[in-house]
């Protein structure tokens, strides 16, 4: 048995109803927060170890 014409007509005219846009919002404003955010943790992060690093070398000096 071939297909049954309105099954094809119901098919096509629901592909039609469907818009082909998207249905999520994207906050680019958060998405580009959270990038700043995370740059100037990370050079925080690394201006502190720096200094970590320097203490230790400090106390390792003392030792010998």
């Amino acid at each position: 048995m071939s297909d049954k014409p309105a099954l094809k007509a119901r098919l096509s005219l629901a592909v039609v109803l469907i818009p082909h846009i998207a249905f999520i919002e994207i906050d680019s404003m958060l998405a580009q927060q959270l990038a700043i955010f995370l740059l100037e943790y990370a050079s925080a992060m690394v201006l502190l170890l720096s200094v970590n690093v320097l203490q230790h070398r400090l106390k390792l000096t003392r030792a010998h």
